[in-house]
């Protein structure tokens, strides 16, 4: 992946932005709606592989109310594609993912993440996902 060095930090943009990828699921998992509210953006459009679109409070209120309770969610095959103040990151992602209460469902998706650079800091603003058929 080709990219030029942040300003100042030596890392390169993709760097920073897989390794804000991960602080979302990481996030996710343990429930750290500190963390959810620093990575997500305000205008935030969450579309999840049902076909169902969630705003930021809708989101954080589905995980607060037990509605999406993850165990685990790991991604690969990630790329970035650097687009000025904005980042577009596809992949795949497995994760455990269930209602409070009961048995996880494992899932498997391609993804499209898109982060934008707001105020000095990178938020995500569109999550997308897609479920893979299983086999």
């Amino acid at each position: 992946m080709d990219q030029d060095p942040l300003p100042n930090t030596g890392r390169r943009a993709g760097d920073e932005i897989l390794e804000l990828e991960r602080s979302l699921y990481r996030a996710m998992v343990k429930r750290d709606f500190k963390a959810l509210q620093n990575l997500l953006s305000e205008d935030l459009v969450y579309v999840h592989s049902p076909g169902f679109v969630e705003s930021k409070a809708e989101y954080l209120a589905g995980i607060a109310n037990g509605v999406y309770e993850y165990d685990r969610v790991e991604s690969k095959d990630v790329k970035i594609r650097m687009c000025g103040e904005a980042a577009v990151v596809t992949g795949q992602v497995e994760m455990s993912v269930s209602p409070a209460g009961e048995p996880k469902t494992p899932l498997q998706l391609l993804f499209t993440l898109v982060w934008v650079k707001q105020a000095s800091r990178w938020q995500l603003l569109v999550r997308q996902a897609t479920r893979i058929p299983a086999k």
